[in-house]
């Protein structure tokens, strides 16, 4: 497995296990559904977004940002200890840039999962409103609180 996507799966993993808390044990279909329909509007922009950020050249973003130049040395510096924030200073990378790329996946799954219905929309702004937090210390390597 990719350095790049053991690093966006434990995010990944970190953001659901927090959902699991929010989730509650009845499921309102009918209300989901208005829901997604009035608040259409709102989403379109940040699917947008998402797709803007999939767009991207040929090239790794994550390498880019990172300032590193294959898997293997990402791998190496995550097997290190090192965080992906020293990974990106120790190269003249850019710690927000990182920040911003899983944001951008971890937002368009979050609209995915909206539109499949699997999100009350309560529940969807409440864990997009968390996704920075969690991504920050997760760049950063910290324990998110």
């Amino acid at each position: 497995m990719h350095p790049k996507r053991i690093i966006i799966s434990g995010t990944i993993a970190v953001v659901v296990t927090i959902s699991t808390g929010l989730h509650s044990e009845k499921i309102y279909a009918s209300p989901l559904v208005k829901l997604i329909s009035i608040n259409l509007d709102k989403i379109k922009p940040q699917l947008n977004k998402s797709q803007a950020q999939a767009d991207l050249p040929a090239g790794d973003p994550l390498h880019a940002a990172l300032g590193t130049s294959s898997d293997e040395e990402l791998y190496q510096a995550v097997y290190s200890g090192q965080s992906l924030a020293q990974i990106a200073s120790a190269n003249q990378g850019d710690t927000q840039r990182v920040i911003d790329l899983q944001l951008a996946e971890l937002e368009q799954q979050l609209d995915e999962r909206l539109a499949a219905g699997s999100l009350t929309y309560e529940q969807y702004e409440a864990q997009k409103a968390e996704l920075p937090a969690i991504v920050a210390s997760s760049v950063y390597g910290q324990r998110y609180s």
